[in-house]
């Protein structure tokens, strides 16, 4: 499916919404709600089809299909537009520079099994 057949698509749906704004007949909205719902299902397939055929491309290489991964999953979060870090309180103690904040992180992802194992024998 193309770009250009999706938008042909996308104004028919758009003239039968019109249709049966104006009319307000249920034959319209039928018509409407059938269409939008065929639609729907036919742009899903074309998406399905689309991301099986990327991914059965790159089915060698464990760094393509990560590439495709990440463009479905992290489009929206590029690393220049996650916030930073700038502090963190662990075991009451305020972390301000990255090397404390690393080494709180660390510490508590080595530690939290033993804290979790504890809690469980109780």
């Amino acid at each position: 499916m193309d770009y250009k057949s999706t938008n042909n698509f996308y104004t028919h749906k758009k003239s039968l919404y019109k249709r049966w704004l104006s009319s307000k007949a249920n034959a319209d909205e039928l018509k409407y709600k059938l269409y939008a719902k065929y639609l729907k299902t036919l742009l899903t397939k074309a998406r399905t089809d689309h991301y099986k055929k990327l991914f059965d491309k790159s089915i060698n290489s464990s760094k393509e299909i990560w590439k495709c991964v990440n463009s479905l999953t992290f489009s929206k979060y590029k690393a220049s537009n996650v916030p930073k870090l700038t502090k963190i309180i662990y075991n009451n103690n305020l972390h301000t520079d990255d090397s404390s904040i690393a080494n709180a992180f660390n510490d508590y992802f080595v530690n939290i099994s033993q804290v979790l194992k504890k809690l469980t024998h109780k």
